[in-house]
């Protein structure tokens, strides 16, 4: 938890802003001070996941080159005044961490998780996780 903000779980219906308010949640984690790669955000789908993470290197990238963007966003995360140069300042290290953030769907967040701690599990330390055609292969074969 990064200064008195909660952790959340945004459920909502396709079309009512999930990915606005994440986006928005993530910058304003980031600029009061989280580590980039100390945020999860995990969604069901390959293409939300996309977009919310576009969505914040979008915010990110318009507040650091234009101060009435960066005031605007500030002052709707609730920020005070952010200025420029501090969201230019995030948007470098977002890039920088941007091989170790954790925004993707649950599948892969589980994922890694199994090949981190196989054992810890009780899985055999070769498993593979199969998809797609291959499950109904291997559902035939056993």
């Amino acid at each position: 938890m990064t200064a008195g903000i909660p952790h959340e779980v945004i459920l909502a219906s396709a079309g009512t802003g999930k990915t606005y308010a994440l986006s928005n949640r993530i910058v304003r984690l980031l600029a009061l001070g989280a580590s980039p790669d100390s945020i999860v955000a995990l969604t069901f789908t390959r293409k939300a996941a996309a977009e919310f993470t576009s969505k914040v290197l979008t915010k990110l990238s318009a507040a650091a080159s234009d101060d009435v963007t960066a005031r605007n966003l500030s002052e709707e995360l609730g920020l005070g005044d952010y200025s420029r140069e501090q969201f230019l300042r995030l948007l470098a290290d977002v890039v920088r961490s941007i091989d170790r953030l954790q925004f993707g769907t649950l599948d892969s967040f589980f994922q890694r998780v199994a090949a981190t701690f196989p054992f810890e599990l009780g899985l055999p330390g070769n498993f593979e996780i199969i998809e797609g055609a291959a499950i109904v292969t291997a559902r035939e074969r056993v």
